[in-house]
């Protein structure tokens, strides 16, 4: 959802203890407030790559890649 991923969802990945994440993003705010909580459980973002779902709007969609450090 656009508004991000809730503590719950977040804790949840966490604890699958998965290497690598892949986050789709609609919202830069949303996806900044889940980096840094993903960074607090021992992810780091690898790469951020705009994506342009809707050409020729205004809406820009950003994947991010998280690895397990």
């Amino acid at each position: 959802p656009a508004r991000g991923l809730g503590k719950d969802v977040i804790d949840g990945l966490v604890a699958t203890q998965v290497a690598c994440l892949v986050y789709v993003s609609a919202d830069p705010a949303s996806l900044a407030r889940d980096a840094k909580r993903l960074a607090q459980q021992g992810y780091r973002l690898e790469i951020a790559q705009p994506i342009d779902f809707d050409p020729q709007t205004y809406y820009l969609e950003t994947a991010a890649l998280f690895v397990r450090i």
